[in-house]
């Protein structure tokens, strides 16, 4: 994450437990994507919506397999 060039990576504060980074886009489904590309390895932790969605897509990937 830390290596990323993203235009819509705002902020970025590394700390003990991992690395806080503020995003900013026009819509959510900008990042959709590229959040679930992370995997199990980046949580979302607001807004509270976009946390339901990843949630969503997640639960549908086993479905599938």
């Amino acid at each position: 994450m830390k290596e990323s060039n993203y235009h819509f990576i705002e902020d970025m504060k590394e700390h003990q437990d991992g690395l806080d980074v503020v995003l900013r886009v026009r819509q959510m489904d900008e990042l959709l994507q590229w959040v679930l590309g992370w995997g199990a390895g980046l949580i979302v932790l607001e807004p509270e919506s976009f946390r339901n969605r990843i949630r969503e897509e997640a639960q549908k990937i086993p479905k599938r397999y």
